[in-house]
């Protein structure tokens, strides 16, 4: 049987004796409590944890791709239409870059001209997916490289005007 106390412990002696009972009242150890209160503390920062992270979810993390392109230019192709294509390549580029990875949020491409033997960078585009977007023209992003004309023997060199 059981009290409010503890619990009741019977004992009967078998001989002629009136029967006799023995009470022991018995208490929790102390670190049980300790337990307890512990298991409690735990469940309850990791529910403060997993809370936290359903409303405030993780930073993002900015992932840039690096794209080079190298062109080789046409006998006979003026510096202008050679530029011309640059363009269109450096946009489909960038393009099939935030097509391909929905994390890239920039690109930035580079475009390289061959001619005779010699590489010379032409341009090059630094976009945010926000600007690309809102803007997808390459002329808007790029950065054009004066002396690449001179340097792949389309005119004459700044130097000698």
């Amino acid at each position: 049987m059981q009290n409010r106390q503890g619990t009741e412990l019977a004992a009967v002696k078998m001989c002629n004796n009136p029967v006799t009972t023995i009470r022991a009242k018995t208490t929790p150890h102390p670190i049980s409590h300790l337990t307890s209160l512990g298991l409690v503390v735990v469940l309850g920062l990791t529910s403060v944890g997993v809370m936290t992270d359903a409303i405030v979810p993780a930073a993002a993390h900015a992932y840039v791709s690096r794209i080079n392109v190298v062109l080789d230019v046409q006998p006979g192709e003026t510096f202008e239409a050679f530029l011309s294509r640059a363009e269109g390549v450096a946009r489909a580029a960038v393009q099939r870059s935030f097509n391909r990875d929905i994390l890239i949020t920039e690109v930035y491409a580079i475009v390289v001209a061959q001619k005779n033997g010699g590489s010379v960078q032409v341009l090059s585009i630094q976009v945010s997916r926000n600007q690309w977007r809102n803007f997808p023209d390459p002329r808007r992003w790029a950065t054009y490289y004066q002396n690449a004309k001179f340097l792949l023997g389309f005119g004459r060199s700044p130097a000698t005007r």
